[in-house]
This record gives C-alpha cells, sequence and structure tokens, in this order.
C-alpha cells in the first residue's frame, strides 16, 4: 500500500475526486491533507539570482517573479501558495538577497526581521530554511562568504539542523568540476562545513519538480524551532543593532567603509601629484574617482544610521515592502488562521 506524499491538481478542478497522480519512490502521490496539522512554513534564503523564487515556483506551482540573472525581482518578502505535502499543507517565503540590486543590506535585513518576527508573535515557527547557492559560483567570493554568515547569524547555531543548503545550476558545469565545487563547499571551514557540523544538511536540485520536493520532504517533518533573530527581536526585545545577525552586518558595513575612506585618502594624495605635475587629464579622472567614492561612503553610513529599532518601530513602517499575501499571512489572515488585532 503506497503511502500518501503530496497534493497535486486535480484533472478536472478543485472540486472534482479525480487526481492526477505521481509515482515518488514507491509512495503514490495524491491529494490528502490533514486539516488538524499546524501548516508548515518554509523560508527559502541565499544571494541575489541563486535560483529562490524559480525553486519556490517549482514545488508550489506559484508564479512568484523571477530573475533572468543578477538583477534581484524579489525585493520584498513573498509568500508562495498553499500546497499539500506529505498530508500537510505547506507555504514557502521567498526572501531578498543580502546583495538585493534595489535594496540596502540595511533595508533587507529590517524587511526579513519584520516579516519573521511577525510571524513568530503570532505564533508561526519555521519548520526549515533553505539556503540556495549556485554550484555554478566556481569561487565563493567575499560576498558569498559574508551572506552566508549573516545568515547563520540570522538562524543561531541551535537552528542549523533545519536547514538544508541545496546546490543547484548544475547543468551548467561539467560533473567532475561540479563535484570538485560540490566537496570544497561541504569541507572547507570558510564556507559550509560549519553549518553542516551543526547538522545541517547540503543537497543537490537539478531543476526538476522530483528534485524540489525530495528536498521540501526532507523538512516538512521536522519540529518547528524558532530563528536566534526572531528571539532576540520578540522575546528580548533588542535593538536590530543589537542581535547577532545585525552586529555583524554593522561590522561587515563598517569594514567597507573604512576601505573607501582608505581609498579617498589615496585618491587625494594622487591628485596632490597630478597637480604639481600639471597633469589636468588625470587630475579630472582622480576628481571623479573621489566623487566615486565619496558617494559610496554616504551611502554606507547611511545604511549604518539606518540599522537600529526595535520589531515594534520597525513593523510600524514596513508594510508597503511586504507582499499583501505576505501580510496577510503575517496577520493571521490565510488557510487555517482567524484574522488576529495585530498587524503590521
Amino acid at each position: 500500500m503506497s503511502q500518501v506524499l503530496w497534493d497535486w491538481k486535480t484533472e478536472q478542478g478543485p472540486s472534482s475526486s479525480r487526481f492526477s497522480s505521481l509515482a515518488v519512490d514507491g509512495y503514490e502521490v495524491v491529494g490528502e491533507q490533514d486539516a488538524d496539522e499546524e501548516e508548515v512554513t518554509i523560508a527559502v534564503m541565499g544571494a541575489t539570482g541563486s535560483g529562490k523564487s524559480t525553486f519556490i515556483n517549482l514545488a508550489s506551482d506559484s508564479d512568484l517573479s523571477v530573475s533572468d540573472g543578477l538583477k534581484s525581482c524579489t525585493s520584498r518578502v513573498e509568500f508562495s501558495r498553499t500546497f499539500g505535502l506529505s498530508g500537510r499543507s505547506v507555504r514557502l517565503i521567498d526572501t531578498p538577497g543580502f546583495d538585493d540590486t534595489t535594496r540596502s543590506d540595511t533595508e533587507v535585513l529590517k524587511m526579513i526581521a519584520v516579516a519573521l518576527s511577525q510571524m513568530y508573535k503570532e505564533g508561526h515557527k519555521l519548520s526549515g530554511i533553505i539556503y540556495m547557492q549556485r554550484i555554478s559560483d566556481f569561487r565563493m567570493t567575499g560576498i558569498s562568504r559574508r551572506n552566508f554568515h549573516l545568515f547563520r547569524k540570522l538562524c543561531g547555531e541551535d537552528t542549523l539542523k533545519n536547514v538544508v543548503i541545496v546546490t543547484n545550476m548544475w547543468s551548467e558545469v561539467n560533473a567532475a568540476r561540479g563535484l570538485a565545487r560540490e566537496d570544497e563547499l561541504a569541507s572547507d571551514s570558510m564556507f559550509f562545513k560549519p553549518a553542516l557540523d551543526k547538522d545541517a544538511k547540503m543537497m543537490r536540485h537539478d531543476s526538476t519538480y522530483y528534485s524540489a520536493i525530495t528536498i521540501m520532504l526532507q523538512l516538512v517533518p521536522n519540529k518547528p524551532e524558532p530563528l536566534l533573530l526572531q528571539t532576540e527581536l520578540v522575546e528580548e526585545e533588542k535593538d536590530i543593532s543589537e542581535t547577532a545577525v545585525g552586529a555583524e552586518l554593522a561590522r561587515a558595513i563598517e569594514e567597507q567603509r573604512q576601505k573607501y575612506v582608505e581609498e579617498l585618502g589615496e585618491l587625494e594624495h594622487e591628485m596632490q601629484e597630478a597637480f604639481r605635475a600639471k597633469d589636468t587629464e588625470t587630475v579630472e579622472e582622480l576628481k571623479a574617482a573621489q566623487e566615486e567614492a565619496q558617494v559610496k561612503v554616504e551611502l554606507l553610513e547611511k545604511q549604518q544610521e539606518g540599522l537600529h529599532g526595535t520589531f515594534a518601530t520597525m513593523a510600524a513602517v514596513a508594510v508597503p515592502f511586504l507582499a499583501a499575501a505576505a501580510v496577510a499571512m503575517l496577520v493571521g489572515v490565510g488557510p487555517r488562521h482567524r484574522p488576529s488585532s495585530p498587524s503590521l
């Protein structure tokens, strides 16, 4: 007798009792959910262009906007449609990356913080977190390492057991190079090894529906756990700058700012030499470079100034940056939830 795993589309619409079916490793995949079970919520995170929205659309039959490269299409927190899996009602959360092309890292962190904290306040904990990583990225850049480090700080060490690191875009590399890259990511302490040592899992995604569901089945049975950021903001009522991920982001921003301040000093020295040499062309080039570096310093300082706020103060201005479906979910308006009085 096959085990019911997944609710698929009916052949004759939602009211029909006839279901399309699919066999997955000996299980018959048909529509059946347990109405008494708590909805399973899973967050999907990762860099801009890492395939978060594509994965969510594939797994949930949603229609979230998908980027066609490194330009972000996910500039706010969004929720997938609810779907059934392993007898449970499941919803996925799409999040912008810390290297978002339309918002600063500070804005992205505050946006994610409000969404996750409002969920936690309303009694919803995450059953899992998926972190998407392109296997086609042959070098783990400083930005990539920083982004994953921020992710770890956001989750907290105790929640890493509910994390699956998903490598994708395998079709863009040859097998040998992909396997070598996978081994490097898993075994190097600069990359994913510290998380794997805390019982996070690493899985491949080959862009098929079967692959997406196999990954989801690793997370659905998990005991829901609060993320460190959620407890810091909701229970401890910390300012976001005092949270583990906020403090780490502040450190990273200051490091970047110092780099550009030093660059300004070097450019000024070169400018003085060019003046003495009466090299007007070089002076103009250096002046343009100075202006560019100064703009970057000011933008980073603006991020530093904005990296403050408690959950309450951040939530008060968060609504414009959340999709309507996300707002409805967060305040309890959605499948299996009654409306509740608190709002963003």
